[in-house]
């Protein structure tokens, strides 16, 4: 993951891992449509709590459960998978 900030480009590297599926917390709304759950990380802006895996997720189950109760949305953790490149950009 290659993550821009104001402070520049942090490139980590890879993790040995290819990435088949992404975890994602939504919350679901009063009509059913479902959104990002996003937090605000104070010097960066909103942060979607999207993952590469499952068990990192489930370590933000905590402050997910704190957002349902003061939002009064619940929050689900989906599995989204079967990645399709749709656009790549090279330098």
């Amino acid at each position: 993951m290659v993550l821009v900030s104001a402070f520049g480009i942090h490139d980590p590297g890879g993790n040995g891992v290819a990435m088949t599926e992404v975890w994602a917390w939504v919350a679901v709304h009063s009509e059913g449509e479902q959104s990002i759950t996003a937090v605000m990380v104070p010097g960066q802006g909103n942060t979607p709590l999207v993952f590469q895996q499952e068990r990192v997720a489930r370590q933000f189950l905590p402050l997910v459960q704190q957002l349902a109760r003061q939002t009064g949305k619940p929050q689900r953790l989906v599995r989204l998978s079967n990645p399709e490149t749709v656009t790549e950009v090279h330098p």
